[in-house]
């Protein structure tokens, strides 16, 4: 008894997604997790890029309040 045998419940049936053999099911799941990992990249990337942004506006405007008017 292997423990994929021991691990299915009774009554139940192999879905064939992971049986060794190439399956259309396993590449589908390869490319959504593709696609969530750059999605999740690319959401870091925006979210660095937009806070150094505020950054830069944070000290725009610091240094006009430091700065006395002529």
């Amino acid at each position: 008894m292997t423990w994929q045998d021991a691990a299915r419940a009774p009554g139940s049936t192999s879905s064939g997604l992971f049986d060794g053999e190439f399956s259309w099911g396993l590449v589908l799941l390869g490319v959504v997790a593709l696609i969530a990992l750059l999605l999740v990249c690319s959401l870091g990337f925006i979210a660095r890029i937009r806070d150094r942004a505020v950054e830069r506006q944070d000290r725009a405007a610091t240094g006009r309040l430091l700065d006395p008017p002529t």
